[in-house]
């Protein structure tokens, strides 16, 4: 799960900005708070604000630690940090996040210089128990690694100051993730390293985002596994849809509907699947069709599916391309009603879904809530889940530009007097009573007089 994350220096957060799903002083909607470790961690959070006020940047924020992580630095844009400050050029942009996995707390974060694309500084500690634990921290520019890590088999020791003398003048490569890549290579299981592990595996497994426009990669096949579970959903949500079928396709199909660099990036992330896992079986949107991708590591060939739709009265399948835009947006999303142990961002939920719709998917996840801990993060600009029906006071937050074009990150929880229970906060807002509002001018005075007069 996801307890918190700062970041300084990306985009348009200039000074540090603390996101935090820790649970506040309200007491409504307990269902909402997974315990864990004597930590109350909220599973939903919702972020409002106006348009270009941050809300996207800091999603862009979060998604940018797992991108550099699984794939490379060297990708990362240059121009990424606080431009409008020159200093900030040269100065390092900051990401930290605050997890739990496996019911250990871990605080993971580094620097990096953007311009250069450089990392400066990279951290992960054990935050469990009272005395926290540096499991390494690593100065990139004085060239150290500092750890207080004990592990008592002399392979593993040895593995690891290995793997912290190859690395000491390498500023591309993260720590953790040369380190996870190091044990996935030995075949043989140990715990001296469960630690690296936990904390990877929630970045690759565990953190899901989803991104406007982007296409999304789910790491299970939930249409041929939670199939059962889906239908019942996909009706209570409205849509007239009996069944889904996985009909025959292949790679071909699926490389003709993608550019050649975004076709090269999924193979790529397949081939990494593949490293990593025995079996595996994806399910992906790409333009308006979803597939679902199953193969192993022992053999070349995948197994690709096309999904199709039966709608009511009717014994005709339909292509997911000939549905709605609203349709495939909640076909896409379906699963996150279902999962457990997951950590759900999503950027404009209320993309392509009518008010009401999305609405009831968020009251959907929000009852479904009690026997799971997963998170869902999402921005959105409809007000109207703003109601102290469906959400506590903690479970809101706001972007605001200041008056130097920076984002300004703050919680509803703040406006403790201003935001009672018995007060319509959605009115509230919409009259910028909390900020995060668009502020207009008036219209200039226009000439209507014609130039040729």
């Amino acid at each position: 799960m996801l307890i918190g994350f700062k970041v300084k220096n990306f985009k348009s957060f200039n000074d540090m900005q603390h996101f935090s799903m820790v649970a506040g002083k309200t007491r409504n909607f307990p269902e909402h708070i997974a315990n864990i470790n004597n930590l109350k961690i909220l599973k939903f959070s919702s972020i409002y604000g106006a348009n270009a006020s941050g809300k996207s940047n800091l999603i862009l924020a979060i998604d940018l630690g797992k991108k550099l992580l699984l794939n490379n630095i060297q990708g990362l844009f240059s121009n990424q940090y606080f431009r409008l400050n020159e200093k900030n050029k040269n100065i390092p942009s900051y990401f930290e996040y605050e997890i739990e996995k496996n019911n250990k707390l871990y605080s993971y974060g580094f620097e990096i210089n953007i311009n250069k694309k450089e990392i400066v500084s990279e951290w992960l500690i054990d935050m469990t128990k009272n005395r926290e634990i540096v499991i390494f921290e690593r100065d990139a520019i004085k060239k150290t690694i500092k750890t207080n890590l004990k592990i008592k088999n002399k392979n593993d020791k040895s593995r690891f100051h290995v793997c912290i003398d190859d690395i000491l003048n390498n500023n591309k490569i993260f720590f953790l993730t040369e380190m996870t890549r190091r044990i996935h290579m030995n075949d043989t299981k140990t715990f001296s390293f469960i630690d690296f592990e936990n904390v990877f595996n929630f970045f690759e497994n565990d953190l899901q985002l989803v991104l406007p426009y982007q296409k999304r990669e789910i790491k299970f096949n939930y249409f041929s596994e939670l199939k059962k579970d889906i239908k019942p959903l996909l009706k209570m949500l409205g849509l007239d849809i009996d069944d889904l079928l996985e009909c025959e396709s292949n790679m071909l199909e699926i490389k003709d509907r993608l550019s050649s660099s975004e076709y090269n990036r999924l193979t790529f992330d397949i081939n990494r699947i593949k490293n990593n896992s025995s079996k595996f079986d994806i399910t992906l949107r790409i333009e308006n069709c979803i597939y679902t991708i199953k193969g192993n590591d022992k053999n070349e060939n995948l197994d690709v599916k096309v999904i199709k739709l039966l709608h009511n009265n009717s014994r005709a399948y339909f292509d997911t391309y000939e549905e709605s835009d609203g349709t495939l947006r909640i076909l896409e999303l379906i699963d996150i009603l279902l999962a457990n142990d997951k950590v759900f961002v999503i950027d404009e939920i209320d993309r392509s879904l009518h008010p009401a719709l999305t609405i009831r998917f968020i009251n959907s996840f929000l009852k479904l809530l009690k026997n799971r801990n997963t998170q869902l993060i999402i921005t959105t600009h409809e007000s109207r889940l703003l109601d102290y029906k469906f959400l506590r006071r903690d479970e809101v937050w706001f972007t605001n530009k200041k008056t130097d074009g920076a984002t300004k990150l703050y919680s509803l929880e703040q406006f403790k007097d201003d935001a009672r229970f018995d007060r319509k906060i959605d009115k509230a807002y919409l009259d910028g009573r909390y900020g995060a509002v668009p502020i207009f001018i008036d219209f200039p005075e226009v000439n209507n007089e014609s130039p040729n007069k």
